[in-house]
């Protein structure tokens, strides 16, 4: 069990499933990071879904909307890329719809041994 401050615990998890609990984190094996063109050390990563940017850069990678979650003031999406699925959020409600290709970029995540 880990312990200390909310917000260090939130950004700094000791276990996959402390982010999960926590965060709804998305988990990915190296694998799979690899197949988003992330590399990384470790087993596993986590990003959670606020760490999604949806909006087109130089580091943006094209994802397919799969399925749009309604969470009341946001919506959460469910997007793909070469197999690999992960949740992020959207804070201007009916702007990606199912079946779109967006553009997005994974901010930051967190490598797992």
């Amino acid at each position: 069990m880990q312990q200390g401050e909310p917000s260090y615990v939130y950004n700094h998890p000791s276990h996959v499933y402390t982010a999960q609990l926590l965060g709804n984190a998305n988990a990915l094996s190296l694998a799979e990071a690899d197949q988003l063109g992330l590399h990384c050390k470790g087993k596993n990563i986590i990003i959670y879904p606020e760490w999604v940017e949806l909006k087109g850069s130089l580091t943006s990678r094209k994802y397919e909307v799969m399925d749009v979650y309604y969470k009341g003031f946001y919506e959460e999406l469910l997007l793909e890329r070469n197999g690999v699925r992960l949740r992020a959020i959207q804070l201007n409600r009916g702007e990606h719809q199912k079946k779109d290709f967006i553009q997005a970029s994974i901010t930051k995540f967190l490598s797992f041994e």
